[in-house]
């Protein structure tokens, strides 16, 4: 794993570059970001430059309970047909 940060408003290059030796692509590369997201790649091609950027994901729903202790998650009560 490599951790990378930079400021955009830098002179300095800082796009990581991976080594892949006599490899024709990454496998598969993991990006994960400081807020919590996972974005996976497969079959990148050496010798090229990627821009990466972060989806917005918006995580799912979570349950709670309600008066009388029923449970619902995202607008459905559990044991209710929609």
């Amino acid at each position: 794993m490599r951790e990378v940060s930079g400021n955009s408003h830098s002179q300095d290059d800082s796009r990581p570059n991976f080594g892949l030796g006599d490899a024709t692509k990454a496998d598969r590369v993991i990006t994960e970001w400081p807020s919590g997201n996972k974005q996976e790649y497969v079959d990148l091609t050496a010798d090229r430059v990627f821009a990466i950027t972060e989806l917005n994901q918006t995580p799912p729903p979570r349950p709670s309970a309600g008066p009388g202790g029923a449970v619902t998650r995202a607008g459905l009560t559990a044991g209710s047909c929609p």
